[in-house]
């Protein structure tokens, strides 16, 4: 019995793509041309060789003698050579059945490369946790919790580079960006930063109580603007300087002098917390993302409160919630899902 050929898995950014599509036969199709490429779809990590992959390629194109067949005619329509070509006996070219099927396979490899290609590749760091990356050129990205970070292939494969470095980051991330011909560009919601060789911070949470790009620089020089205004760019030069470009895209800088001290925007890159006038309500989801609780309900709080907290190293949630509970005169409990904050019971 013919052992039936098993579906290939295909990779999570092709498979969210086409859960979006609206034509099943269209969504049958591509996974179809997906199974037909075998052993010669692409692997899952972040390095890629374009040679192993043409290599792996024209292996399933050429026929080897071993698979070659005689062809079985009968007698009288046995095809003939002549000039060098294969005939058939009405005078037609004979066309080679292996051929069409190599073809065939070549052209579904082709769009199913593509379709892989334009797929970006896609750091995820779940809440709680942190973790740092090197990307392809060589710089280094230290992410924090629950922060989302992308770039495209194009980045890996130097064949088909852009004429940039570029990442798209939702969350919050450290840069130290290796020098090269290539600029280097951190994409945001609601910013462009570019970079040629320097270590700066970014913080951009869409959503969040705190909209806007935060970006503090350590070293270097960065350009900073808006993407709803490439012509009004700011340049950050001095270190501890910041920008924040607001959702509605005006930028506002502060001087090393005015702005959150280094130590303090950088703690979290020691396990430490930190945060410097911000509203309550945005320290408490930062706890939640830095430690992966909950944090609800949370009665007896104002949340548009300005507070200041610094954990150098090691701050833990019992203690930031015991400080923000002294200084609001509320009380926390743990409960199966994290904590919550309470208003003391003024009863007794």
């Amino acid at each position: 019995m013919k052992e039936k050929k098993k579906d290939i898995v295909l990779p999570p950014g092709l498979r969210d793509s086409l859960r979006d599509e609206p034509d099943e036969k269209k969504r049958r199709r591509i996974e179809q041309i997906w199974n037909l490429l075998g052993e010669f779809r692409p692997p899952d990590e972040v390095e890629v060789s374009t040679e192993e992959a043409w290599s792996d390629l024209t292996k399933h194109l050429e026929p080897s003698n071993s698979e070659a067949r005689p062809f079985h005619h009968s007698s009288d329509r046995r095809p003939h050579l002549r000039d060098g070509r294969l005939q058939r006996v009405d005078g037609r070219p004979h066309r080679n059945r292996r051929v069409v099927v190599g073809a065939a396979i070549a052209a579904a490899a082709v769009a199913a490369f593509g379709i892989w290609f334009i797929q970006p590749i896609t750091i995820a760091v779940e809440p709680g946790r942190h973790a740092e990356v090197v990307l392809p050129d060589g710089s280094v990205v230290e992410i924090n919790s629950a922060t989302e970070l992308r770039y495209g292939r194009g980045f890996v494969v130097p064949v088909w580079s852009r004429a940039e470095r570029r990442v798209v980051i939702s969350g919050e991330a450290f840069f130290r960006v290796e020098p090269a011909h290539r600029p280097f560009v951190v994409e945001t919601s609601d910013a462009r930063i570019e970079a040629l060789g320097t270590t700066f911070n970014v913080r951009s949470r869409p959503g969040a109580m705190e909209g806007g790009t935060h970006v503090t620089l350590k070293s270097g020089r960065i350009r900073l603007y808006a993407m709803s205004d490439p012509d009004g760019a700011v340049i950050l030069s001095d270190p501890g300087a910041g920008g924040l470009v607001s959702a509605a895209g005006r930028i506002h800088t502060s001087t090393a002098e005015s702005a959150a001290p280094l130590e303090h925007v950088l703690a979290w890159r020691d396990r430490g917390f930190a945060t410097v006038d911000r509203p309550l309500g945005a320290v408490l989801d930062e706890v939640e993302r830095r430690y992966g609780v909950t944090i609800a309900p949370r009665m007896g709080v104002d949340p548009i409160e300005r507070m200041s907290l610094l954990y150098p190293r090691g701050g833990t949630v019992d203690q930031i919630l015991r400080d923000v509970c002294l200084i609001q005169g509320c009380t926390y409990r743990e409960t199966s899902r994290g904590f919550a904050l309470s208003a003391p019971d003024t009863s007794l």
